[in-house]
């Protein structure tokens, strides 16, 4: 039975594992260990909840500033509904589907070099065998390592990009709460119930896209 290099992979996640399989007597199975889940398991990025979470409807909001004694604010809303995040999302997106298609390359090549291996195990010494599994071990770790840094490349990129659209957000907040003497500025998630007149979403969202339309996406953050 051909060995499976690469569990199947959700892209929510699950952490990355690998199982290495011994090579046993002078059967067809497998002689290397498993990289299961260290190359396409790995670039499957799980992104923050806040980002990846389910979209939903914009929350109730009055057209103007009004004076409030406290603000509320749906974060995560505006977070995902801002048009630098969506970037954000569709840069990692793109470029993690090109990580894919190279670690899906470098499964195949190990997977054929394998096959060949056991075919020419009948014709070669025992030394020469050995000597041939253990250089194709070495280069399936080095498959793994290359996973794992794209996995750290991605999601570094992510989280560095995304902070720069937060930290504009708690900017926004404190100004908009400077503006109508709210004395403090609540999570929505936080609260049971809020008049409309205490909502500041949509504003908010509105001043973030006009302020940073756009973050670019560096992936040079993170080295392999």
């Amino acid at each position: 039975m051909k060995p499976n290099w690469f569990d199947s992979a959700s892209v929510r996640g699950s952490d990355m594992a690998g199982a290495q399989r011994e090579a046993v007597g002078r059967n067809r199975s497998s002689c290397l260990p498993a990289v299961c889940a260290a190359l396409l398991l790995a670039v499957a990025l799980l992104l923050p909840g806040e980002v990846r979470a389910q979209e939903k409807s914009a929350p109730a909001t009055p057209s103007a500033l009004q004076p409030v004694p406290i603000a509320v604010i749906d974060f995560g809303w505006v977070i995902r509904e801002s048009e630098a995040a969506k970037g954000i999302r569709a840069a990692i997106d793109a470029r993690q589907k090109e990580f894919r298609t190279q670690l899906a390359g470098v499964e195949q090549q190990l997977r054929a070099d394998e096959n060949k291996l056991n075919t020419d195990r009948q014709f070669i010494t025992a030394e020469a065998f050995q000597q041939r599994m253990k250089a194709l071990k070495e280069r399936a770790s080095h498959a793994q390592r290359q996973a794992a840094a794209a996995t750290k490349k991605l999601r570094t990129a992510h989280d560095t990009a995304m902070n720069q659209v937060q930290q504009e957000l708690y900017r926004i907040c404190a100004e908009i709460a400077e503006q109508t003497g709210a004395g403090a500025v609540l999570f929505r998630s936080s609260i049971v119930i809020a008049v409309k007149t205490l909502e500041i979403s949509e504003i908010a969202l509105a001043r973030l896209n006009e302020r940073i339309p756009a973050v670019e996406v560096s992936f040079e953050t993170a080295q392999n």
